[in-house]
């Protein structure tokens, strides 16, 4: 990024794409943690390269950006938006599971929590993918995780299950991680309302691709 990007965000910040923006360059410098002589010197510059209009007045400086002050703010928008807009993906290979999936996936305890904070109830089965270990932890960190809360029966606990909204081969979906898991790191879960391996006419072996929502 430019080096003068943080002080033209600064004056967009403060009203200054459209209108006269007035303070002195000791206020500018306490702002931006900088020094007043470093504000002068990087307003002189941005002005010699016709990114701002200035004006000394008896109470400080009068600063205005320009319209190329103003593509660059733009541009700059732009790249930051590919950057962080970008979706994330993560693709796996079709494993058959544990079999552990479907009982939990009936239990009351999830299935309404999975309705109101999920939006979907899912088919009772999980579908289960071999993936890197570091793209899964990449995929997963890029996301909003949404807790399930953990139950008691008469019989046993059930531990809390953390989901994350995904496109499953383009089918909304979760992946789920419960707290209390057989998989290791190279395994994701994934649930949606419907059977995805009929849906989609899946075997094992098949790559799957995981999109963030």
């Amino acid at each position: 990024m430019d080096a003068h990007t943080p002080v033209l965000l600064y004056l967009a910040e403060k009203g200054a794409l459209y209108r006269p923006f007035q303070s002195s360059t000791a206020k500018m410098g306490n702002d931006l943690k900088i020094s007043q002589q470093s504000v002068s010197r990087k307003l002189r510059e941005m002005e010699g390269e016709g990114l701002l209009h200035r004006t000394a007045t008896p109470q400080g400086i009068r600063v205005t950006i320009s319209e190329k002050g103003r593509q660059f703010l733009r541009h700059t928008y732009i790249r930051l938006k590919e950057v962080f807009g970008a979706r994330l993906v993560l693709k796996g290979t079709l494993v058959t599971g544990l079999g552990e999936g479907r009982y939990y996936m009936s239990l009351g305890g999830y299935r309404k929590q999975f309705q109101s904070k999920l939006g979907f109830t899912p088919y009772e089965g999980t579908l289960n993918l071999h993936v890197d270990a570091a793209e899964r932890t990449h995929l997963l960190q890029g996301l909003e995780m949404i807790h399930i809360d953990g139950f008691d029966t008469k019989s046993r606990t059930f531990g809390g299950i953390q989901c994350y909204p995904v496109s499953i081969n383009g089918i909304k979906g979760a992946v789920m991680i419960p707290e209390r898991t057989g998989h290791d790191a190279h395994v994701l879960e994934c649930i949606a309302p419907i059977h995805l391996r009929s849906r989609l006419r899946l075997k094992d072996g098949d790559l799957i691709t995981i999109t963030g929502d």
